[in-house]
């Protein structure tokens, strides 16, 4: 039976929609690697100007982007079918440099996979609440992506027109922790900039449960277009899935997995795709990040 339900997007805006019932998935999954891939050099990466406007929406520095081709050979014999990708231009350029021999695979951006301002406090066992702001950066803002026909029109810099093999405009129904309505839709981008320049860690945390969530939906939506083309419903789901993202927000979403670890750039880790579904805040401990060498 479908059920209505309410629909905001990550913005806020709230409409309704009728998503079909969730498919249990646990036992299709198979062997699927999900990759969790830092974005290679930025300019502002190079300069450290961190808090410069000069360096809003920081693209890749030369370096960059030969750091990013050689990604291309650490995935060369993988088989993808999804890219989830910050909507940051460091993180796009990344990953179509990266990965852009995955023509086959589903490219979606993400406003939720975006880098936070928070850093890495010196001590690496100083909990979350202290980890140090010093204030907004601009690097992790960007201008409008361009996505209307009111801002795209003549303009060849426009994010959207930019890298159109990814899509802006997908939206997920995941489920409600509110009774109001079971199911909610989720713009995973809008055009407009709307995440908070700066926020707390539960903030923080709330995107990474996001993530995993969106994982799922997605996965649902594999399920439901296998079935329709009758496949066996034994056989496992898919290839790998990829996530190109940034420093704070990998090192979270390692957290919820209970191995936070420190990422370079262009640096990857994969993980069995049924650990990082069952991974929960709970197993952060209250800190940012443990365990690493510098």
């Amino acid at each position: 039976v479908l059920a209505q339900a309410a629909v905001r997007s990550f913005g806020g805006m709230v409409h309704e929609v009728r998503p079909a019932a969730d498919l249990p998935l646990q036992s299709r999954l198979g062997h699927r690697t999900i990759h969790f891939v830092r974005h290679a050099q930025s300019e502002v990466n190079l300069t450290g100007k961190y808090y410069s406007d000069e360096h809003l929406d920081s693209p890749l520095s030369a370096e960059g982007k030969e750091q990013a081709r050689m990604l291309a050979d650490t995935f060369a014999d993988v088989r993808v079918d999804l890219v989830l990708v910050s909507s940051l231009m460091r993180a796009l350029e990344t990953a179509t440099i990266g990965l852009g021999d995955k023509a086959g695979a589903q490219w979606l951006a993400c406003d939720f996979a975006r880098e936070t301002s928070m850093e890495i406090g010196r001590n690496p066992d100083e909990p979350w609440q202290y980890a140090h702001i010093s204030g907004h950066k601009p690097c992790n803002s960007r201008r409008a992506l361009g996505m209307g026909a009111m801002t795209t029109d003549g303009d060849e810099e426009c994010t959207a027109r930019r890298f159109p093999h990814i899509d802006f405009m997908k939206k997920v129904c995941i489920p409600r922790a509110e009774d109001k309505a079971p199911y909610q839709e989720v713009e995973l981008c809008t055009d407009v900039d709307t995440l908070l320049p700066n926020e707390f860690v539960c903030n923080l945390d709330d995107r990474v449960d996001l993530l995993r969530e969106v994982v799922l939906a997605l996965l649902n939506e594999q399920q439901r277009s296998a079935k329709t083309q009758g496949s066996n419903e034994g056989e496992p789901l898919g290839g790998d899935i990829v996530v190109v993202s940034h420093q704070i927000f990998l090192i979270r979403v390692l957290s919820h997995m209970g191995c936070p670890q420190k990422f370079n750039n262009c640096q990857a880790y994969a993980f069995p795709l049924h650990a990082f579904l069952n991974s929960s805040r709970s197993s952060c401990s209250g800190l940012l990040a443990t365990d690493w060498v510098e």
